[in-house]
């Protein structure tokens, strides 16, 4: 054979090839996009057999690791987990260097951690990102996430170990902050205060100015208190207004927490001191007219009759002309109402006529003051004040539907009283209809 004809021979036979393989690896991607078809329409039986045609006719290729892991998810979502895992084990050892396997395994992390709530195997998972792809932005992720799955499965000593490492092995990183934010906020929502106390703690002392400390400070605070260690939280709140005595975010913080002390602990002397610290320290915030409101509220549920007084008379004194003043009113009244403290109540729903005689509470105010009266037993007083209110909102569309719920409620006492008003508001409806 000549040098010429051997030449043309090797070259027609190395095209030859090429081409061949390319109709393989063509063959390959419409194999997998067929068998992905099927997963999506749930013929999953279809989508498995193809799947592992790939895998054993391709091998090392973009498309055999393709279909390697979708194998593994589809066994993951049919609730086959342990071999999922054995799927994503065997991606593992025959795709080691892949790129893109560092991401997929957060992903299968993740799917075993959300869908079938295995933290075991999630933990696995993100420990091998975190110890065989230390360099991939996904190291601190799975670190963090590791230590969370130890925490759910009561592996205390490991999960301790795991945040400590995640703190001296990320140390300067800049997205540490924001991880153990999110574990220890995982762990608030769990309800594992303890955990959640120091993750906080940890923030704080990493970075004391940094944009979570204020935050971290306060869940520390609050952790306390939801445990019941309501002098450690009392420490840890006033230590949060030293330290961030004039962060913009400080007075919600503390709203926040006078509110966790009066629904939580029905600790209304704790709620009223903070509700007080920001009336007379943060008067220019928009929560001031309202920590004044629930001071007062408090004192009246602490039975502080002077200082509940002197704070009512503040609020209307000091926020005359705040459009939110007869609304807050209402507010502080009907907490009253609904504690069956009818004086105060009928106090509260009087200043509010007075205040905005012709605002759109003032009619239903006006209908309270009679109400409490008559849940008192004044039922003189109660009538004048339905007569008055009659003659003042005479022509309100409202007026008869009103009229016909003050009488309305339980009864306390002089039934035939009730009655009778019944009777001539009765009158008085058919008059105005």
């Amino acid at each position: 054979m000549s040098t010429k004809t051997l030449l043309i021979t090797s070259v027609l036979f190395v095209f030859l090839l090429s081409v061949a393989a390319g109709v393989c690896f063509a063959d390959a991607s419409a194999q997998l996009e067929q068998a992905d078809t099927y997963k999506d329409n749930k013929d999953y039986e279809q989508a498995e057999a193809i799947y592992r045609d790939i895998v054993t006719n391709y091998p090392g290729t973009d498309e055999a690791f393709q279909a390697q892991k979708n194998l593994a998810l589809l066994y993951i979502i049919t609730a086959r987990y342990s071999a999922g895992r054995q799927e994503v084990d065997t991606l593992i050892t025959n795709f080691a260097d892949h790129p893109e396997l560092p991401d997929e395994i957060y992903k299968f992390a993740g799917q075993y951690w959300n869908w079938g709530k295995r933290y075991e195997d999630a933990r696995w998972l993100y420990e091998y990102i975190a110890e065989n792809h230390s360099d991939s932005d996904l190291a601190i992720k799975a670190r963090t996430w590791a230590a969370g799955a130890d925490i759910l499965l009561g592996n205390d000593a490991r999960a301790q170990s795991g945040i400590d490492a995640l703190i001296r092995d990320f140390a300067g990183h800049p997205e540490l902050a924001g991880m153990l934010w999110e574990l220890g906020d995982g762990n608030w929502k769990f309800g594992k205060y303890d955990w959640s106390r120091q993750i906080y703690q940890h923030i704080f002392e990493i970075d004391p100015q940094g944009p979570l400390a204020m935050q971290a400070k306060a869940r520390v605070a609050e952790s306390d208190m939801r445990m019941g260690n309501y002098a450690a939280a009392q420490a840890g709140i006033d230590s949060l207004i030293v330290d961030f005595a004039d962060h913009p975010e400080l007075p919600d913080e503390i709203y926040k927490f006078a509110g966790q002390y009066w629904n939580w602990g029905k600790r209304y002397e704790d709620a009223r001191w903070l509700y007080e610290y920001i009336a007379e320290n943060h008067s220019d915030s928009d929560l001031a007219i309202k920590a004044r409101t629930w001071a007062a509220g408090a004192d009246i549920l602490l039975g502080n009759d002077a200082r509940a007084q002197s704070g009512i008379d503040a609020l209307i004194r000091d926020f005359a002309g705040h459009p939110e003043l007869a609304g807050m009113l209402w507010e502080l009244g009907d907490g009253n109402w609904k504690f069956g403290k009818y004086d105060w109540s009928r106090q509260i729903y009087q200043h509010i006529f007075e205040i905005d005689p012709q605002g759109p509470l003032a009619m239903q105010a006006k209908a309270r003051v009679a109400e409490s009266d008559m849940r008192m037993g004044n039922y003189a007083t109660a009538q004048a004040g339905i007569d008055s209110l009659i003659a003042d909102f005479n022509y309100h569309p409202d007026l008869p539907d009103v009229l016909y719920q003050v009488p309305g409620g339980k009864p306390i006492s002089r039934p035939s009283k009730i009655r009778t008003g019944h009777r001539a508001l009765s009158i008085h409806c058919r008059y105005l209809a």
